[in-house]
Protein backbone atom coordinates (compact mmCIF):
# COMPACT_ATOMS: atom_id res chain seq x y z
CA UNK A 1 0.00 0.00 0.00
CA UNK A 2 2.73 2.30 0.98
CA UNK A 3 3.81 2.67 -2.96
CA UNK A 4 0.35 3.24 -4.03
CA UNK A 5 -0.36 6.44 -0.83
CA UNK A 6 2.90 8.11 -1.70
CA UNK A 7 3.88 7.07 -5.55
CA UNK A 8 0.23 7.10 -6.92
CA UNK A 9 0.84 9.22 -9.88
CA UNK A 10 3.86 7.05 -10.81
CA UNK A 11 1.87 4.68 -11.25
CA UNK A 12 -1.00 6.11 -12.61
CA UNK A 13 1.66 7.25 -15.38
CA UNK A 14 3.18 3.52 -15.18
CA UNK A 15 -0.18 2.29 -16.39
CA UNK A 16 -0.60 4.85 -19.25
CA UNK A 17 3.10 4.44 -20.74
CA UNK A 18 2.11 0.89 -20.74
CA UNK A 19 -1.04 1.12 -21.82
CA UNK A 20 0.15 3.07 -25.42
CA UNK A 21 3.09 0.64 -25.72
CA UNK A 22 0.45 -2.34 -25.98
CA UNK A 23 -1.21 -0.40 -29.14
CA UNK A 24 1.68 0.25 -30.92
CA UNK A 25 3.04 -3.71 -29.91
CA UNK A 26 -0.77 -4.66 -31.01
CA UNK A 27 -0.77 -6.45 -27.46
CA UNK A 28 -4.80 -6.52 -26.82
CA UNK A 29 -4.63 -8.55 -23.84
CA UNK A 30 -2.03 -5.91 -21.70
CA UNK A 31 -4.06 -2.74 -23.11
CA UNK A 32 -7.25 -4.40 -21.86
CA UNK A 33 -5.37 -5.33 -18.51
CA UNK A 34 -3.99 -1.45 -18.09
CA UNK A 35 -7.11 0.26 -18.77
CA UNK A 36 -9.26 -1.87 -17.14
CA UNK A 37 -6.75 -1.02 -13.73
CA UNK A 38 -6.48 2.73 -14.88
CA UNK A 39 -10.48 2.66 -14.75
CA UNK A 40 -10.36 1.39 -11.19
CA UNK A 41 -7.41 3.42 -9.91
CA UNK A 42 -8.60 6.87 -11.44
CA UNK A 43 -11.68 7.14 -9.03
CA UNK A 44 -12.04 9.49 -5.59
CA UNK A 45 -13.35 5.80 -3.96
CA UNK A 46 -10.20 4.24 -4.49
CA UNK A 47 -7.86 7.05 -3.13
CA UNK A 48 -10.13 6.95 -0.18
CA UNK A 49 -9.56 2.93 0.32
CA UNK A 50 -5.72 3.33 -0.17
CA UNK A 51 -5.55 5.58 2.59
CA UNK A 52 -7.67 3.93 5.01
CA UNK A 53 -5.53 0.46 4.60
CA UNK A 54 -2.35 2.47 4.91
CA UNK A 55 -3.11 3.79 7.53
CA UNK A 56 -4.45 0.82 9.47
CA UNK A 57 -2.37 -1.43 8.18
CA UNK A 58 0.53 0.72 9.42
CA UNK A 59 -0.22 0.31 12.88
CA UNK A 60 -1.05 -3.52 12.60
CA UNK A 61 2.27 -3.70 11.09
CA UNK A 62 4.07 -2.30 14.28
CA UNK A 63 2.53 -4.90 16.80
CA UNK A 64 2.73 -7.74 14.19
CA UNK A 65 6.93 -6.80 14.64
CA UNK A 66 6.66 -7.29 18.07
CA UNK A 67 5.09 -10.67 17.77
CA UNK A 68 7.98 -11.72 14.99
CA UNK A 69 10.76 -10.75 17.59
CA UNK A 70 12.27 -13.12 20.00
CA UNK A 71 13.01 -11.09 22.79
CA UNK A 72 9.57 -9.50 23.29
CA UNK A 73 7.94 -9.77 26.40
CA UNK A 74 4.33 -9.96 27.24
CA UNK A 75 4.06 -6.09 29.05
CA UNK A 76 5.20 -4.60 25.59
CA UNK A 77 3.37 -6.28 23.50
CA UNK A 78 0.09 -6.20 26.08
CA UNK A 79 0.49 -2.09 24.83
CA UNK A 80 1.29 -2.87 22.06
CA UNK A 81 -1.92 -4.08 21.26
CA UNK A 82 -3.39 -1.43 23.53
CA UNK A 83 -2.24 1.19 21.34
CA UNK A 84 -3.27 -0.67 17.96
CA UNK A 85 -6.94 -1.34 19.63
CA UNK A 86 -7.14 2.32 20.80
CA UNK A 87 -5.94 3.98 17.31
CA UNK A 88 -8.39 1.53 15.14
CA UNK A 89 -11.54 2.21 17.71
CA UNK A 90 -10.51 6.58 17.62
CA UNK A 91 -9.98 6.43 13.77
CA UNK A 92 -13.55 5.07 13.07
CA UNK A 93 -14.23 9.13 14.05
CA UNK A 94 -11.49 10.36 11.56
CA UNK A 95 -13.51 9.62 8.13
CA UNK A 96 -13.53 13.43 7.70
CA UNK A 97 -9.71 13.94 8.33
CA UNK A 98 -8.89 11.10 5.57
CA UNK A 99 -11.23 12.67 3.28
CA UNK A 100 -9.10 15.76 3.32
CA UNK A 101 -5.97 13.74 2.59
CA UNK A 102 -7.67 11.72 -0.27
CA UNK A 103 -8.49 15.51 -2.07
CA UNK A 104 -5.01 15.78 -2.16
CA UNK A 105 -3.82 13.17 -3.48
CA UNK A 106 -6.70 13.20 -6.13
CA UNK A 107 -5.37 16.25 -7.20
CA UNK A 108 -1.82 15.25 -7.21
CA UNK A 109 -2.66 12.97 -9.24
CA UNK A 110 -5.52 14.68 -11.57
CA UNK A 111 -8.37 13.09 -10.35
CA UNK A 112 -11.87 14.48 -9.69
CA UNK A 113 -13.57 14.32 -6.50
CA UNK A 114 -16.96 12.63 -7.19
CA UNK A 115 -18.09 9.49 -5.86
CA UNK A 116 -19.20 7.35 -8.50
CA UNK A 117 -23.23 5.92 -8.42
CA UNK A 118 -24.16 2.64 -8.52
CA UNK A 119 -27.94 1.43 -9.11
CA UNK A 120 -29.81 0.97 -6.00
CA UNK A 121 -31.84 -2.17 -6.27
CA UNK A 122 -35.05 -1.76 -5.64
CA UNK A 123 -37.06 -4.77 -4.43
CA UNK A 124 -40.70 -5.30 -5.73
CA UNK A 125 -43.88 -5.43 -3.44
CA UNK A 126 -46.28 -7.87 -3.60
CA UNK A 127 -47.85 -7.17 -0.90
CA UNK A 128 -49.53 -3.59 0.31
CA UNK A 129 -48.58 -4.32 4.19
CA UNK A 130 -44.84 -4.54 2.67
CA UNK A 131 -42.45 -1.76 4.19
CA UNK A 132 -41.28 0.71 1.58
CA UNK A 133 -37.94 1.21 0.42
CA UNK A 134 -35.00 2.50 2.69
CA UNK A 135 -34.52 6.19 2.16
CA UNK A 136 -32.03 6.56 -0.69
CA UNK A 137 -28.66 6.99 0.67
CA UNK A 138 -25.70 9.26 -1.12
CA UNK A 139 -23.01 7.17 -2.84
CA UNK A 140 -20.50 9.09 0.21
CA UNK A 141 -22.55 7.81 3.06
CA UNK A 142 -22.72 4.42 1.49
CA UNK A 143 -19.32 4.39 1.50
CA UNK A 144 -18.56 5.31 5.00
CA UNK A 145 -21.52 3.09 6.15
CA UNK A 146 -20.58 0.17 3.80
CA UNK A 147 -16.99 -0.03 3.58
CA UNK A 148 -15.04 2.76 6.37
CA UNK A 149 -17.72 1.90 9.48
CA UNK A 150 -17.70 -2.10 8.70
CA UNK A 151 -14.12 -1.87 8.03
CA UNK A 152 -13.09 -0.39 11.21
CA UNK A 153 -15.58 -2.36 13.26
CA UNK A 154 -14.18 -5.85 11.85
CA UNK A 155 -10.81 -5.17 12.45
CA UNK A 156 -11.80 -3.76 16.07
CA UNK A 157 -13.61 -6.98 16.81
CA UNK A 158 -10.35 -9.28 15.37
CA UNK A 159 -8.12 -7.74 16.87
CA UNK A 160 -9.87 -8.20 20.64
CA UNK A 161 -10.58 -11.87 19.57
CA UNK A 162 -7.00 -12.86 18.37
CA UNK A 163 -5.57 -11.44 21.63
CA UNK A 164 -8.20 -12.22 24.00
CA UNK A 165 -6.02 -15.33 25.52
CA UNK A 166 -3.26 -12.72 26.07
CA UNK A 167 -5.29 -10.39 28.14
CA UNK A 168 -6.54 -13.15 30.33
CA UNK A 169 -2.95 -14.09 30.73
CA UNK A 170 -2.36 -10.48 31.84
CA UNK A 171 -4.82 -10.95 34.40
CA UNK A 172 -2.85 -13.43 36.62
CA UNK A 173 0.81 -11.69 35.97
CA UNK A 174 -0.09 -8.01 35.81
CA UNK A 175 0.79 -7.04 39.15
CA UNK A 176 4.46 -8.02 38.26
CA UNK A 177 4.95 -6.54 34.68
CA UNK A 178 6.53 -3.29 36.04
CA UNK A 179 7.48 -1.04 39.20
CA UNK A 180 4.23 0.95 38.78
CA UNK A 181 2.04 -1.77 38.76
CA UNK A 182 3.78 -4.35 41.47
CA UNK A 183 3.46 -0.82 43.75
CA UNK A 184 -0.25 -0.02 43.18
CA UNK A 185 -1.00 -3.54 43.97
CA UNK A 186 0.56 -3.22 47.21
CA UNK A 187 -0.98 -0.46 48.06
CA UNK A 188 -4.13 -0.60 47.03
CA UNK A 189 -4.12 -3.78 49.17
CA UNK A 190 -5.01 -6.10 45.45
CA UNK A 191 -2.13 -7.78 46.21
CA UNK A 192 -3.94 -10.62 48.49
CA UNK A 193 -6.70 -11.37 45.53
CA UNK A 194 -3.74 -11.02 43.03
CA UNK A 195 -1.79 -13.63 44.79
CA UNK A 196 -4.98 -15.84 45.17
CA UNK A 197 -5.63 -15.69 41.67
CA UNK A 198 -1.73 -16.44 40.49
CA UNK A 199 -1.83 -19.59 42.71
CA UNK A 200 -4.90 -20.97 41.23
CA UNK A 201 -3.26 -20.93 37.71
CA UNK A 202 0.10 -22.29 38.93
CA UNK A 203 0.26 -25.00 41.57
CA UNK A 204 3.91 -24.60 42.45
CA UNK A 205 3.57 -21.26 43.63
CA UNK A 206 2.48 -20.85 47.23
CA UNK A 207 -0.28 -17.98 47.72
CA UNK A 208 0.51 -17.01 51.60
CA UNK A 209 4.30 -16.98 50.60
CA UNK A 210 4.21 -14.92 47.43
CA UNK A 211 2.18 -12.50 49.05
CA UNK A 212 5.01 -12.22 52.19
CA UNK A 213 7.74 -11.87 49.46
CA UNK A 214 6.02 -9.72 47.59
CA UNK A 215 5.15 -7.22 50.17
CA UNK A 216 9.18 -7.68 51.60
CA UNK A 217 10.52 -6.93 47.62
CA UNK A 218 8.18 -3.92 47.39
CA UNK A 219 9.95 -2.44 50.38
CA UNK A 220 13.20 -3.42 48.15
CA UNK A 221 11.54 -1.17 45.31
CA UNK A 222 10.87 2.04 47.91
CA UNK A 223 14.94 2.30 48.33
CA UNK A 224 16.47 1.03 44.62
CA UNK A 225 14.63 3.03 42.12
CA UNK A 226 16.79 1.25 38.98
CA UNK A 227 14.26 -1.79 39.35
CA UNK A 228 11.94 -0.34 36.87
CA UNK A 229 10.61 -3.73 34.86
CA UNK A 230 9.91 -7.94 35.84
CA UNK A 231 13.49 -8.54 33.86
CA UNK A 232 15.09 -5.83 36.32
CA UNK A 233 13.52 -7.92 39.28
CA UNK A 234 14.24 -11.71 37.75
CA UNK A 235 17.72 -10.21 37.54
CA UNK A 236 18.16 -8.23 40.86
CA UNK A 237 17.20 -11.52 42.69
CA UNK A 238 19.48 -13.70 40.60
CA UNK A 239 22.62 -11.16 41.05
CA UNK A 240 22.22 -11.16 44.65
CA UNK A 241 21.66 -14.70 45.53
CA UNK A 242 18.42 -14.11 46.79
CA UNK A 243 16.10 -16.77 44.91
CA UNK A 244 16.20 -18.89 48.39
CA UNK A 245 14.46 -15.77 50.28
CA UNK A 246 12.08 -15.51 46.98
CA UNK A 247 11.10 -18.55 45.79
CA UNK A 248 7.77 -18.12 44.65
CA UNK A 249 8.28 -14.50 43.50
CA UNK A 250 11.42 -16.54 41.02
CA UNK A 251 8.98 -18.88 39.66
CA UNK A 252 6.01 -16.13 39.12
CA UNK A 253 8.82 -14.32 37.76
CA UNK A 254 10.30 -16.40 35.31
CA UNK A 255 7.07 -18.29 34.15
CA UNK A 256 6.04 -13.97 33.25
CA UNK A 257 9.45 -13.70 31.23
CA UNK A 258 9.72 -16.62 29.26
CA UNK A 259 5.72 -17.45 28.34
CA UNK A 260 6.03 -17.04 24.53
CA UNK A 261 4.02 -14.15 23.29
CA UNK A 262 3.07 -15.97 19.54
CA UNK A 263 4.02 -18.98 17.17
CA UNK A 264 5.62 -17.14 14.69
CA UNK A 265 8.53 -18.98 15.13
CA UNK A 266 6.84 -22.47 14.17
CA UNK A 267 5.13 -20.90 11.67
CA UNK A 268 7.86 -20.26 9.85
CA UNK A 269 9.48 -23.56 10.66
CA UNK A 270 6.30 -24.68 8.34
CA UNK A 271 6.85 -22.09 5.68
CA UNK A 272 10.54 -22.96 5.46
CA UNK A 273 9.48 -26.51 4.39
CA UNK A 274 7.78 -25.78 0.89
CA UNK A 275 11.79 -24.14 0.11
CA UNK A 276 12.87 -27.29 0.80
CA UNK A 277 10.63 -30.12 -0.28
CA UNK A 278 9.76 -28.99 -3.79
CA UNK A 279 8.31 -30.65 -6.21
CA UNK A 280 11.57 -31.87 -7.55
CA UNK A 281 12.09 -33.46 -4.44
CA UNK A 282 9.18 -35.32 -3.20
CA UNK A 283 11.04 -38.78 -2.66
CA UNK A 284 12.85 -36.87 -0.33
CA UNK A 285 13.08 -39.07 3.43
CA UNK A 286 11.84 -37.81 6.70
CA UNK A 287 15.65 -37.89 7.75
CA UNK A 288 16.72 -36.27 5.22
CA UNK A 289 13.82 -33.40 5.00
CA UNK A 290 14.29 -33.09 9.17
CA UNK A 291 17.91 -32.84 8.71
CA UNK A 292 17.42 -30.02 5.94
CA UNK A 293 15.09 -28.42 7.84
CA UNK A 294 17.48 -27.58 11.15
CA UNK A 295 20.18 -26.62 8.73
CA UNK A 296 17.54 -24.18 7.37
CA UNK A 297 16.22 -22.85 10.65
CA UNK A 298 19.34 -22.56 12.12
CA UNK A 299 21.18 -21.04 9.46
CA UNK A 300 22.80 -18.75 11.60
CA UNK A 301 24.96 -21.35 13.31
CA UNK A 302 25.44 -23.65 9.89
CA UNK A 303 26.86 -20.30 8.24
CA UNK A 304 30.05 -20.65 11.39
CA UNK A 305 30.67 -24.35 10.24
CA UNK A 306 34.25 -25.26 8.51
CA UNK A 307 32.89 -27.16 4.99
CA UNK A 308 36.33 -28.17 4.00
CA UNK A 309 36.54 -29.61 7.62
CA UNK A 310 33.47 -31.52 7.41
CA UNK A 311 33.99 -32.67 3.50
CA UNK A 312 37.45 -34.15 4.46
CA UNK A 313 35.80 -36.00 7.04
CA UNK A 314 33.22 -37.12 5.07
CA UNK A 315 35.39 -38.42 2.39
CA UNK A 316 38.28 -40.34 5.03
CA UNK A 317 34.77 -42.20 6.50
CA UNK A 318 33.02 -42.86 3.17
CA UNK A 319 36.69 -43.95 1.13
CA UNK A 320 36.56 -47.38 -0.28
CA UNK A 321 39.91 -47.48 -1.33
CA UNK A 322 42.73 -50.48 -1.21
CA UNK A 323 45.10 -50.53 1.24
CA UNK A 324 48.38 -52.70 0.16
Amino acid sequence: MKPLRFHLPHVIEALLNLKSTAEEKMDAETMEDSEALLTKIKTFQFILSVIIWYDLLFNINKTSKILQQDGASLPTLKKEIETTISFTKNYRDNFDSVKSQAKELAVEAGIEEFFLETRVRRKTKLFNYECPDEPSRSAEDRFRVDFFVTLIDTISSSLSERFDQMKKFSEFYGFLYDREALSNSVINKEIRHDCHKLHETISDIEEYELLKEVERFHQILTSNTSLTTATDFLNYVNSHGLVGNYPNLSIALRMLLTTPISVASAERSFSKLKLIKTFLRTTMSDNRLSDLATISIEHEAAKGLDLDALVMDFASAKARRKHL
